[in-house]
């Protein structure tokens, strides 16, 4: 999955003038219309799984990495996936694993498995084909 940046992150650069270390204020665009990840049909809930972890992969190479991998930080907008958490990320430590691969397992597979199947033995397959 090929994604332009500016899809997955909408930010605009603030007007007021950042205080003490901050590196810079930014201000989100807004998103006219919230839905949850229990009302998103497969493909949303796909969509919102690949865009997670292709924003892992590119924070990697800014020496970040996300903290936080809940499906409730991806809204859509103009029929794109985008992260609303920006406080999601925080620096990537050599050698660490990543610490939000647990909620993301328990979130996107159990969103797309439970309502289709009575059985956990689709998480699996579906783990495998993200990490592709």
């Amino acid at each position: 999955m090929t994604t332009d940046l500016n899809t997955l992150f909408r930010l605009t650069k603030a007007e007021i003038e950042p205080a003490g270390k901050v590196y810079k204020t930014i201000k989100p665009e807004l998103i006219p219309f919230i839905s949850y990840p229990y009302e998103w049909c497969f493909s949303q809930l796909k969509d919102a799984a690949l865009a997670t972890l292709d924003i892992r992969r590119r924070s990697l190479d800014f020496g970040m990495s996300l903290k936080d991998c809940s499906a409730y930080n991806i809204q859509f907008t103009k029929r794109r996936s985008v992260l609303i958490d920006t406080l999601s990320f925080e620096r990537y430590r050599e050698g660490q694993p990543w610490i939000a691969y647990r909620q993301f397992c328990q979130h996107f597979p159990t969103y797309i498995c439970t309502p289709r199947a009575k059985s956990t033995s689709l998480i699996k397959p579906w783990t495998e084909l993200l990490t592709r």
